[in-house]
């Protein structure tokens, strides 16, 4: 695939351009590709940025919900990449970049999608924890309407509760 239709994929998703990203994809750029810096994808990028629409254009064009290194490449029929795990080891799933930033319609449109719930982030954290953690109640509730395991534990033995607590997050 041609460097330069993800580059302007990527620059699209980070700009919010629908129509750019469009025309990169109908012209051979890959929805999945992977940043050859940061090892995220475009649909990383639109997240990340609070670009709804792109975002569910690129679902829409076969993006993979669940695309880092933390969740399960398996599912999308790639092989258990240990390089690509350490070549990039601090992408969190699109589903925990939402949460983090409050972004109700992203976070919504993640899960309408399939994006698993529960999927963890390089420091085993889920969104829920993340969103609890940032307090983000509108966030949290959404995420426990889908399932979101609520005494889930991170690599610090943490929980959203506890950290919701630790950050003064009582509306959480």
């Amino acid at each position: 695939m041609d460097q330069t239709l993800s580059e302007a994929l990527f620059r699209a998703a980070d700009d919010g351009d629908l129509p750019a990203a469009i025309a990169a994809i109908e012209t051979g750029a890959d929805v999945n590709a992977v940043h050859p810096d940061l090892g995220d994808s475009p649909l990383h990028h639109a997240v990340e940025n609070g670009h709804t629409p792109l975002a569910k254009m690129l679902l829409s064009r076969g993006a993979w919900v669940d695309c880092s290194p933390w969740c399960s490449w398996a599912s999308h029929d790639i092989e258990d990449d240990e390089e690509r795990w350490m070549k990039y080891p601090n992408v969190s799933p699109p589903l925990i970049i939402a949460a983090r930033s409050g972004s109700i319609d992203i976070v919504s449109l993640l899960l309408e999608s399939k994006a698993t719930v529960d999927a963890k982030n390089e420091s085993r954290m889920t969104a829920l924890m993340v969103a609890a953690q940032e307090g983000h109640a509108k966030v949290v509730k959404i995420l426990l309407e889908h399932g979101a395991k609520v005494y889930e534990k991170d690599e610090k033995k943490m929980s959203a509760f506890m950290y919701a607590a630790k950050n003064g997050r009582t509306v959480v």
